[in-house]
């Protein structure tokens, strides 16, 4: 008998675990395509003597954009 209750409540509690989940839905709202998309590059150490740069091979990179997300 208590085998049975121990099936029993355990079937109860997977089958609570199955209803009581729920899928999530998520909205952005209206995409629209980024506009005016500007690149802008800076080699550090880029001067007239070191055209490519002082040899570190950093680079600043900025974007910007009308309507970007982010």
């Amino acid at each position: 008998m208590k085998n049975n209750v121990k099936y029993i409540l355990c079937f109860l509690s997977l089958l609570l675990v199955f209803i009581a989940c729920k899928k999530n839905t998520y909205s952005l709202g209206d995409l629209t395509a980024p506009s005016n998309l500007v690149i802008t590059t800076a080699v550090q150490g880029q001067n007239t003597a070191n055209p490519n740069g002082d040899g570190s091979g950093n680079v600043t990179i900025t974007v910007t954009a009308d309507n970007a997300l982010s």
